[in-house]
């Protein structure tokens, strides 16, 4: 007799396909043997996935075994690549204005800006994703957010640079720097969930437009805006473009009915007024800064120095102000460290914070 020890070939198909987003399909392979007729072989799926250390890619492995007619087993594994579009790294981001930006720092324990914009035009704002304390260079420049501002709307667009998406936005238009809580008594805030103007994002986009239509009924006040937004980083994208990795609300625009109004001489000019008269020299400092301010109003004033955690440094009060004349106040800094540094100015109708940096390293 004649023993048959020769195993069946099998063969893997031609041309597998190199996958991208989609599932690993069922997969078919032909075999033949010298002591058996051959045939076809079928699997639903892959019998082992390897994901790439990346996360960017997957091998799925076709595990494909026959035994002839003769007792002959054989084995052959065929392998298909899955590449993903992975997005990763999400961050929260706010948008920050070139000129009169207010960092949430010390008056809030969270950071992001409340910028003001004094009458209608087109506004860009840089949108900063991870710049915790306020400081951009711990963080990461994703975007921009333009503001279209007019009497009848604003238009809240944001745009993000290639790499990055976002998947949600928070926008407060008003009077005052800060939004208020819900209820009536509620205070002021900049948790982004109440903020009143709130899209409902599917997916990922990277171009998307807030509209509130009609917000005030006098614009001369001037309005603030916070702009914020969760953004995402594409690590890896085998998709034809970014575009692709969005959802159908890429582009779209959401609008909101909200109005406002700003009247008399409240809030939003008393802070301007604050903060064009409000300046701090020598920029940087040494052991000594000046803070120098001039009000059109009687008022008291606090000056409060913070280092960049919101740690209270020096506190000066000046009582019973008198409108019209500049007052300076030196703050002894000697013994703080190099670093940024936040002033806030408080008076009866307003508050505002500028930054300020000491010049040379020192020693407590």
């Amino acid at each position: 007799w004649t023993v048959d020890t020769e195993i069946p070939v099998i063969t893997c198909p031609e041309d597998l396909p190199t996958l991208c987003n989609d599932d690993f399909p069922p997969l078919s392979a032909t075999w033949t043997d010298n002591c058996s007729a051959g045939g076809t072989l079928d699997l639903d799926g892959p019998t082992n996935v390897v994901t790439s250390p990346d996360g960017c890619s997957q091998i799925g492995y076709y595990e494909f075994t026959v035994t002839d007619d003769c007792g002959n087993t054989a084995i052959e594994i065929c392998e298909i690549i899955r590449e993903i579009d992975v997005i990763d790294n999400c961050e929260t981001a706010f948008a920050k204005a070139e000129k009169e930006d207010q960092c949430f720092i010390p008056d809030f324990n969270r950071w992001g800006w409340t910028n003001y914009l004094s009458n209608y035009g087109n506004y860009t704002m840089e949108l900063w994703a991870g710049a915790a304390h306020c400081d951009t260079n711990r963080g990461n420049l994703v975007g921009t957010v333009n503001v279209k501002y007019t009497a009848g709307e604003v238009l809240v667009t944001y745009s993000l640079l290639e790499g990055y998406v976002m998947s949600e936005a928070h926008v407060y238009v008003g009077c005052d720097p800060y939004p208020r809580g819900r209820g009536r008594r509620a205070s002021y805030t900049v948790a982004p969930g109440q903020y009143p103007f709130n899209p409902s994002i599917s997916g990922y986009v990277q171009n998307y437009t807030v509209a509130i239509s009609n917000p005030m009924a006098d614009n001369s006040q001037g309005i603030y805006i916070i702009a914020h937004a969760v953004t995402c980083e594409i690590v890896c994208m085998c998709s034809p473009s970014e575009e692709e990795v969005c959802s159908d609300d890429n582009g779209h625009m959401e609008t909101f009915t909200g109005r406002f109004d700003c009247e008399g001489d409240g809030g939003s000019m008393s802070i301007v007024s604050i903060l064009n008269s409000f300046r701090a020299y020598p920029v940087p400092f040494d052991k000594e800064v000046n803070i120098a301010y001039e009000m059109d109003y009687d008022t008291d004033v606090t000056l409060e120095v913070f280092d960049i955690k919101g740690a209270l440094i020096q506190k000066i009060k000046n009582a019973n102000y008198v409108k019209g004349v500049e007052s300076i106040s030196t703050i002894d800094m000697s013994n703080t460290d190099n670093q940024l540094y936040l002033v806030r100015i408080t008076t009866n109708k307003g508050t505002v914070v500028k930054k300020i940096v000491s010049k040379s390293p020192r020693r407590r």
